[in-house]
């Protein structure tokens, strides 16, 4: 419990005690951070804290979130070994005529398989929606010719019947 007969500055140390507890604090955050100010501490600088990416990076910063994307699945791939790309494939590929060596990977024939059964079927998907797109066009063609036809054919009657 305070009493009433204690002044103000006993609580605060007074004037001079203030100074030296700030000189301190000053001593104490160079030495902390090694003559460097200390971080700001912002929301972004939060948020980026909590998404795990380090703020005070200013070359990631500058490259596109698509670039760091790409970046970050590239490191996962080859940390889990199982890479869904292979960045030398062109100096991997055998020449156009020779054979494949028979002691290649198994696993490079399944990516082969896997990557030849996904082109398939985007070409086979893009033949679908080619024919779908033909087929509408002939129909709105085919509407414009009859409605021409319809236009036409008054004009043709009243001819014949003068």
């Amino acid at each position: 419990m305070l009493q009433k007969t204690e002044s103000r500055e006993d609580y605060s140390g007074g004037n001079s005690n203030n100074g030296e507890l700030l000189r301190d604090i000053e001593e104490l955050r160079k030495a902390l951070y090694f003559h460097k100010p200390p971080p700001k501490i912002t929301v972004s600088s939060d948020f980026l804290n909590i998404l795990g990416m380090d703020c005070s990076m200013s070359s990631e910063l500058l490259i596109s979130p698509r670039e760091r994307l790409l970046r970050e699945f590239e490191k996962e791939a080859l940390g889990s070994g199982n890479l869904f790309f292979d960045f030398d494939w062109k100096e991997e590929q055998p020449e156009i005529g020779s054979s494949v060596s028979p002691g290649s990977d198994s696993e490079d024939c399944l990516e082969n398989s896997d990557l030849s059964l996904i082109i398939e079927a985007a070409e086979e998907e893009h033949n679908k929606e080619s024919e779908l797109l033909r087929r509408r066009k002939a129909k709105i063609l085919q509407g414009l010719e009859t409605e021409a036809l319809m236009r036409e054919w008054p004009r043709t009657f009243s001819y014949e019947i003068s």
